[in-house]
């Protein structure tokens, strides 16, 4: 690392290469934890949805599998920078006569937050759900659009 001061003591070609690796990763870290942070809320949830958030062509995507939920059972709520996915997904119904030998799905109640970089705009959020995956896009902040969709 370079030490308090801002001068590098002896970092040739290949260290310094190193240290500049070594800064991004951090970097990407801090990112990927801002991206990713999300309360605790196990008291209340009791079914995580798998999610994957990745950044491409202007616009975050927040990807979460959620096979066997009914749409109108997921809400979504954004506050500051924070977006929240709440929902439950219904179980399945026991019927009298049947011996599990095994039993996997899950369900019930589920919440995820997001806080997502003051960059993108979670005012322009578009959502779709389609073969049991809810897909969110964030675009960055721009232009703002106008009732036709053109730039306002």
């Amino acid at each position: 690392m370079i030490p308090p001061g801002g001068k590098s003591q002896g970092l040739e070609g290949g260290d310094l290469l190193r240290e500049l690796l070594g800064l991004r990763n951090q970097m990407n870290d801090m990112f990927e934890e801002v991206l990713s942070r999300s309360r605790d809320y196990k008291e209340e949830s009791s079914f995580d949805p798998p999610v994957d958030v990745y950044e491409e062509e202007g616009k975050i995507t927040i990807r979460v599998e959620l096979p066997g939920v009914n749409p109108g059972d997921v809400h979504l709520n954004s506050a500051g920078n924070t977006l929240t996915i709440r929902g439950v997904k219904k179980g399945r119904q026991d019927t009298p006569g049947k011996t599990y030998h095994r039993m996997e799905s899950a369900g019930g109640k589920f919440h995820r937050e997001f806080v997502i970089p003051e960059e993108f705009d979670l005012q322009r959020i578009e959502s779709s759900l389609a073969d049991g995956v809810m897909c969110l896009s964030v675009p960055k902040k721009g232009p703002e659009a106008g009732a036709d969709g053109s730039p306002g």
